[in-house]
């Protein structure tokens, strides 16, 4: 599998968004396929995360620690701290406002996200994962979260590709995979043989 094809040129946004586009080249590839063979896709990803985090950390966008960002690290630790007391609803309005002040922090739309999808608003959650994705792919759990609320929208095949992203991005959990073999059986994603062959190789699992 080659490497992504980046350069010290590229544009934070034009590099994650090269990577999301292999990401979803992969899956797509996969889905013609019948989705044989994809688990191995796992380990050899890797390859390309491995090449694509240390330009991350370079071209990542840090927020000014100015008055506006103060104010919005205010409003998402209460945000947080209203989300763990099951205050769904006002977490999801301080969030909200945290994200109106510094867009380009991915764990306020993160943190959005989940406010939204525990109030069962699943496409302003989606909505809030994708924005969060776009500035960091490397999340398995935004995927994760993104597939989950296009589940509960009635888009099965955009939720399973989801799931399959999630693995990708982080092959040693096969959760993901299982949500997607749970959402579509006719998908065999793990069939046997390659499922016991494909773990016994990464988790020398007899």
């Amino acid at each position: 599998m080659p490497i992504l094809d980046f350069n010290e040129e590229m544009t934070f946004e034009e590099l994650c968004e090269a990577y999301i586009k292999k990401l979803r080249s992969i899956v797509e590839k996969a889905k013609e396929k019948g989705w044989k063979g994809f688990l191995r896709h796992g380990p050899s990803f890797k390859k390309i995360t491995d090449a694509f985090i240390p330009l991350y950390a370079r071209k990542k966008p840090r927020p000014r620690t100015d008055e506006n960002f103060e104010l919005a690290e205010r409003e998402f630790k209460l945000g947080k701290k209203l989300y763990y007391e099951e205050n769904y609803r006002e977490a999801a309005e301080r969030f909200q406002r945290a994200v109106s002040l510094v867009p380009q922090k991915h764990a306020y739309l993160g943190f959005l996200g989940l406010a939204l999808k525990k109030i069962g608003s699943y496409d302003a959650a989606a909505k809030a994962f994708e924005k969060a994705i776009n500035l960091y792919p490397l999340s398995k759990d935004y995927w994760v979260n993104l597939g989950e609320c296009l589940q509960a929208l009635g888009a099965p095949g955009k939720a399973v590709e989801a799931f399959a992203i999630a693995y990708l991005v982080e092959p040693t959990d096969l959760n993901p995979i299982r949500k997607a073999e749970a959402l579509d059986p006719r998908i065999s994603l793990s069939g046997k043989g390659e499922k016991r062959g494909f773990l016994k190789k990464l988790f020398g699992i007899k």
